[in-house]
């Protein structure tokens, strides 16, 4: 980790960060799921009113990319959520080994 942590208070107050970043990161993850659901429907309904004319062809082609852009965001809210866990992980770690360490000390 690049970060130089001078004393417990920091490392607390990067703890609390990261777990507050944590939890937007679930909730945008979750809610990530809403759109590319109605994005799938709007490709799927279109998709079966092709034969009756060739607009909604280009109406499905504009719903495929919606959802590649809503499966994008989903995994980039992963990939996102995955990283600030590890950070998350070795910030308690620190915090851990300074405890042990104190505790030794005395």
């Amino acid at each position: 980790m690049s970060d130089n942590i001078q004393n417990t208070g920091e490392l607390e107050r990067k703890i609390k960060d990261k777990e507050t970043l944590l939890i937007e990161a679930e909730s945008r993850r979750i809610t990530g799921w809403m759109p590319l659901l109605i994005s799938l429907g709007i490709v799927i309904a279109m998709a079966i009113k092709i034969p009756r004319s060739g607009v909604y062809i280009v109406i499905t082609g504009f719903g495929l990319l919606y959802f590649g852009i809503n499966v994008w965001r989903l995994y980039s809210a992963e990939n996102r959520r995955k990283e600030i866990e590890s950070e998350l992980k070795e910030y308690r770690d620190i915090k851990a080994e300074l405890l042990e360490s104190s505790i030794v000390k005395e």
